[in-house]
């Protein structure tokens, strides 16, 4: 435990030192080479800090995609929402005659300093699924946003996995040395039996295109984020959206200094879990259509 407060700690001056106001600007001006880089919204309260340690802090797949630069980072824009960061791109689209499919991955550090950040809403923006001209096809967008509230992952998700649809993720869940929370938007269109059962995705249906997380009461400083989305198409199937992306409250005033128990509201969600690779599943899939 001292081992992580020092390195929050010492990651917070550093920020704070290094950071100017984030700037809408190419994913890549963030990802600085795999450099660390910090920026501030909201006056100087809250400091988002990108390659904060060893995890990567950008993942992106194209699987068989009809747009094979979608998840390439230079294609992606940053849009400082103040507080809050948006990932836009004309590429966010998918739509084959038999499968394909796109998915990103964005991870980063809060730190509020003396604040607390109190609630998180994910969006996926302009979302749009179709079932295709002939009417047989399916297009699915998911979004989902995990926390660690109070402390840091070590270790991301590695593909879409079957569980809880809602809630708390289980005690030390992706390495979180606080506690891990989930939300999800989801938008749909056509059957969604077979991508469901595949891709061990928990019943989606009647989910929409934002998620609220309240961290209220007990609020934290320091909250670690990873952010996915992903876009899949099937038999004719249309899934995009222009970006995605969330809103940050604060609260002025001390966040508790550890995490107990949580008021959660989540518009809708599912869990992440590390056990299955999104390639993988989407490969078996791909092979179960063509058959």
């Amino acid at each position: 435990m001292k081992k992580v407060t020092l390195s929050i700690a010492v990651l917070f001056l550093s920020s704070h030192a290094y950071g100017s106001s984030c700037p809408n600007a190419p994913l890549t001006t963030y990802l600085n080479g795999g450099n660390f880089y910090s920026c501030t919204e909201n006056g100087g309260n809250l400091t988002i800090s990108f390659n904060h340690d060893i995890l990567p802090s950008y993942v992106g797949l194209n699987l068989l995609s009809s747009n094979n630069s979608a998840a390439n980072p230079s294609s992606i824009n940053v849009l400082a929402l103040g507080p809050g960061l948006e990932f836009d791109s004309s590429a966010f689209s998918e739509n084959s005659l038999v499968l394909s499919s796109q998915a990103e991955l964005v991870h980063f550090l809060l730190n509020a300093g003396p604040n607390a950040i109190t609630q998180t809403t994910f969006s996926l923006n302009n979302v749009f699924t179709d079932v295709g001209s002939l009417g047989l096809g399916t297009g699915l967008a998911v979004g989902q946003e995990l926390l660690c509230v109070g402390g840091t992952f070590t270790s991301l998700p590695t593909g879409l996995v079957t569980s809880v649809a809602n809630g708390i993720l289980g005690s030390g869940a992706f390495g979180c040395n606080g506690t891990a929370l989930i939300g999800t938007a989801a938008a749909s269109s056509g059957p969604l039996n077979a991508i469901t059962s595949v891709l061990g995705l928990p019943n989606i249906t009647g989910l929409g295109d934002t998620a609220i997380i309240q961290l209220s009461p007990v609020n934290q400083s320091v909250v670690d984020v990873i952010k996915i989305q992903a876009l899949v198409s099937v038999l004719g199937g249309t899934a995009s959206d222009t970006g995605f992306g969330n809103t940050y409250t604060l609260s002025a005033g001390t966040a508790t200094p550890e995490p107990g128990s949580f008021v959660l509201m989540l518009a809708a969600g599912l869990l992440l879990t590390g056990n299955r690779f999104m390639a993988r599943s989407l490969g078996k899939f791909a092979t179960k259509v063509r058959r």
